[in-house]
C-alpha cells in the first residue's frame, strides 16, 4: 500500500499514523490488563503528545497538497489517515477514564 504514496511527505505522515496508532493502542490494552496509575499517566501524556503531532502533520500535508494539487487523492487520503487517528485516541481515552 506504502506504493500508492509518491510523496516522502504522505509516506512519512502513513508511517507516523501506524506508529502512533498502534503504540496508543498497546498502551490502551496494557491499561486494561494492568490498572496502574503510572501506565494512565504515560497513556494520557502519549495521547497528547500524538494528537499534537497529528494536528502539525494535517497542517503540513493540506500545505503540501495546495502545492502539489495535481495529486489530490492520494493527499486527501493521507489526511485521512491521520484524521482517522484523532478521533480513536479520544475515544479511547474516554474508555480509560
Amino acid at each position: 500500500m506504502i506504493q500508492y504514496f509518491t510523496y516522502r511527505i504522505n509516506k512519512i505522515a502513513i508511517y507516523i499514523s501506524i506508529v502512533t496508532f498502534s503504540s496508543g493502542f498497546l498502551l490502551f490494552l496494557l491499561d486494561l490488563f494492568i490498572a496502574s496509575e503510572n501506565i494512565l499517566s504515560v497513556e494520557i501524556i502519549f495521547v497528547l503528545i500524538a494528537m499534537g503531532v497529528n494536528s502539525i502533520l494535517v497542517l503540513v500535508l493540506l500545505l503540501n497538497t495546495i502545492i502539489h494539487i495535481r495529486d489530490l487523492q492520494q493527499h486527501m487520503f493521507t489526511i485521512l489517515i491521520v484524521l482517522l487517528n484523532l478521533p480513536i485516541a479520544t475515544f479511547l481515552l474516554t474508555l480509560i477514564n
